[in-house]
């Protein structure tokens, strides 16, 4: 083995990930549908996250990482249920979220106090 790593496809993401295994909350109808999730792996521009049910994950949604307090828009990029891979469109600390996210800021309260 040479320690390469020949033949593997190029790296597409713009930012390095990180291992994580964190609380996590899907949000999509704003805020009418939510379901728990597992965030496998982070970065500054995405994430992989595991359900339990991957029947109705629309295309676009928010993500509440619970345990480090973030709010994310986001867009999925690939599908391998039940994990997904998200890119993010925006995002800011749930303590800081505008007017428009306050129900995403409700629901990271709630989880945040379990």
């Amino acid at each position: 083995m040479s320690g390469t790593n020949e033949g593997a496809p190029p790296e597409k993401r713009q930012s390095a990930r990180r291992r994580t295994l964190l609380r996590g909350k899907l949000v999509h109808s704003a805020g009418s549908f939510t379901q728990d999730c597992a965030i496998r792996n982070l970065s500054e521009t995405g994430a992989q996250v595991r359900v339990t049910n991957a029947q109705s994950i629309p295309d676009k949604m928010q993500l509440i990482d619970i345990t480090n307090a973030m709010l994310y828009e986001a867009e999925i990029v690939w599908r391998r249920a039940p994990e997904f891979g998200l890119r993010f469109l925006a995002g800011c600390p749930a303590q800081e979220a505008p007017p428009r996210l306050y129900y995403l800021r409700q629901l990271w309260l709630e989880c945040s106090r379990r």
